[in-house]
């Protein structure tokens, strides 16, 4: 395969980057994630803040 040398940045191969711009996560997920989970994350969310808005409303 010839070369084109009459431009500095010519290769006989095409330029593939290094880094992966696709974004992973490096940590796989220990457990998978049940709809149960996520309510019960939401309910100890919303009574948090819930009685951080009741301390206010007292001081």
């Amino acid at each position: 395969m010839p070369v084109n040398t009459k431009t500095p940045f010519s290769s006989p191969k095409p330029f593939l980057p290094v880094i992966s711009f696709k974004e992973e996560n490096p940590y796989p997920q220990a457990k998978k994630v049940r709809q149960a989970d996520r309510i019960a994350a939401y309910a100890k969310s919303t009574e948090l803040v819930g009685s951080f808005l009741e301390g206010l409303k007292h001081s």
